[in-house]
């Protein structure tokens, strides 16, 4: 399995389908795998993970554990609108009602898709240009800040 990077603009049909980009594609699907989990993000994207990988990383989140409340809503949260889809012949994957409505995405909308090394956001067109677009050129500004967290 490969890294995903790269930005892909695409264009949901009108079943709500949307063709996952092939470089993305292929970095998220190993040879045995044709299906992706596909869930409510942060900041109202959309995550796409390929199932093993969404399963250890609920596991990693939650610690594996039902043991505390937190981790079992961790895990709740994850799951409650996750949809599993298989990557169809031609690429493509259902994003449902209650998905779309999470990310602001119509119908018929625009999307973008975001490699983020091991998994894959989708955002609305709109929502890119809000929230990523601005981080342009703030990585030195970024990660100086995220050391200073660390600390």
């Amino acid at each position: 399995m490969g890294r995903c990077i790269g930005r892909f603009r695409r264009a949901l049909d009108e079943k709500g389908r949307v063709t996952l980009p092939s470089k993305l594609r292929r970095a998220l699907l190993s040879p045995e795998e044709s299906s992706v989990v596909v869930l409510a993000g942060h900041e109202g994207c959309l995550y796409v993970y390929p199932v093993q990988r969404f399963v250890d990383e609920a596991d990693g989140i939650s610690g594996g554990s039902t043991a505390s409340k937190s981790q079992r809503d961790v895990r709740r949260s994850m799951a409650i609108d996750a949809d599993e889809q298989d990557v169809d012949g031609q690429g493509r994957v259902l994003l449902t009602d209650e998905l779309r409505e999470h990310a602001g995405i119509g119908k018929k909308g625009r999307v973008v898709f975001l490699g983020v090394m091991t998994f894959v956001e989708v955002w609305s067109l709109e929502r890119y240009r809000e929230r990523v677009e601005p981080l342009r050129g703030r990585l030195d500004e970024l990660t100086e800040k995220l050391h200073e967290e660390e600390r």
